[in-house]
Formats: C-alpha cells, sequence, structure tokens
C-alpha cells in the first residue's frame, strides 16, 4: 500500500497531475500522522488546506497547475 501511494506520487510529479498528486498527499498523510512525526503532519495538513482553497483565493493559479501542470510555475 505505502509503496503504491509512492509510485501515485511520482507518477503525479512527472506528469504534472494535480488532482493526483493532492490525493496523494492526503494519503501520505493519513500514513504519517499516526507514527508520531507530527512536523510533517501538520506541514502537511496545513499543505494541503491551503492547496484546496486554492480555486477560491487564486482562480488564475488554480488554473494554470490544473491545466498545465508543474511546468507552468517554472
Amino acid at each position: 500500500m505505502y509503496v503504491d501511494i509512492v509510485k501515485s506520487f511520482i507518477r503525479a510529479e512527472w506528469l504534472g497531475d494535480w488532482e493526483l498528486h493532492l490525493s496523494c498527499v492526503s494519503k501520505m498523510l493519513n500514513r504519517v500522522a499516526p507514527t508520531g512525526h507530527s512536523n510533517y503532519a501538520t506541514s502537511a495538513r496545513l499543505y494541503l488546506e491551503l492547496m484546496l482553497q486554492l480555486p477560491e483565493d487564486y482562480p488564475w493559479l488554480y488554473s494554470k497547475l490544473k491545466h498545465e501542470g508543474r511546468g507552468a510555475m517554472q
């Protein structure tokens, strides 16, 4: 299961798939939180919350990330 999440995360990064990226971060968060890595869990939770609010807060940025992938920001 853990390997599948990491493989999906790598796939999301290579393809620039924003939705898959956020899904993988969410799944990773569910695995990291119970292990006692509180700093990682806190940071990932904050990141995920901010990225999920992106369509309302910064629609132009969300559109670039969703439609052009990670390469849009380089």
